[in-house]
């Protein structure tokens, strides 16, 4: 579990933890960093945990070394502020390793009561109910994930920057890893962004790491069809419903998002590339 400033959920998440189904496990806690009461928090449930300042917190570093020490075959990955919606979140996630073909699984995840329309629209696109739906066969989310140790082994997690997620998914796929889907298996997680967040955020995950891990390189005709059809959508999905404040946040929290993609595609490209 990887916390930082937490305090207003990290009891929910580690309350419904220790009340699941499957309770035979050992807890890890990295917390990089933390200003509020999260680490008093953590202290009030078992498990152990490890505190590092947060300017050396580096995702894919952290987890190596936390994996590293903990002694299970099956790792789950649980940030504290993704809560199990219930008491079987764990049970379901793990029994799906009963099939011995299966590497890596991660769950499915419900945006908070809280989180904006258009918040909730995009966790209801990215994480279907039933099924993969149009996820791209790489696509994961370490907000809760399971794998096998000795698949990590064989390829630990990138260490050089951000999207460490899609990183090790993107090459584990490219090996023939199949990445599986538990839509049963259910956490609550979302953040309302503010705009200039929103626009830090998609500027290194969604455009500078998307040139390092998949090649994509700065189109801006391309991104500005994205713009308007995601736009589109969020009429299609805001109009039946009656929500007019979404209709008019829409163009403006969607162009924020496209023109960090763009930026951060640009910016990357030499880097990465040798070519803008």
């Amino acid at each position: 579990m990887r916390s930082k400033n937490d305090g207003a959920v990290i009891r929910e998440t580690l309350s419904m933890l220790y009340k699941q189904t499957i309770c035979n496990f050992e807890l890890l806690n990295v917390d990089s960093g933390s200003s509020d009461n999260t680490v008093d928090l953590i202290r009030e449930f078992p498990g152990k945990l490890t505190q590092i300042p947060s300017e050396s917190y580096i995702p894919g570093r952290v987890l190596n070394s936390m994996v590293n020490i903990a002694t299970g075959k099956l790792i789950v990955l649980l940030n504290s502020d993704a809560t199990p919606a219930n008491e079987v979140w764990l049970e379901n996630l793990l029994n799906t390793f009963n099939d011995p073909t299966i590497k890596v699984a991660f769950s499915r995840q419900i945006a908070r009561n809280n989180a904006w329309e258009l918040v909730k629209f995009d966790y209801l696109r990215a994480f279907p109910s039933a099924s993969r739906g149009n996820m791209p066969p790489d696509f994961i989310s370490f907000a809760s994930a399971a794998f096998r140790r000795e698949t990590w082994e064989a390829s630990p997690f990138y260490e050089e920057g951000l999207a460490e997620d899609h990183h090790w998914a993107h090459n584990l796929v490219k090996q023939g890893t199949s990445i599986t889907y538990i839509p049963h298996s259910i956490v609550v997680h979302s953040h309302n962004l503010s705009i200039r967040s929103l626009y830090r955020k998609e500027f290194y995950q969604g455009g500078m790491a998307r040139v390092h891990i998949f090649g994509e390189q700065p189109d801006i005709l391309a991104e500005g069809g994205s713009f308007f059809k995601a736009v589109a959508r969020d009429i299609l999905y805001a109009l039946p419903k009656g929500l007019i404040l979404s209709l008019f946040y829409s163009p403006i929290y969607r162009f924020t998002q496209h023109l960090a993609f763009y930026r951060g595609r640009r910016k990357g490209a030499p880097r990465y590339h040798g070519h803008a």
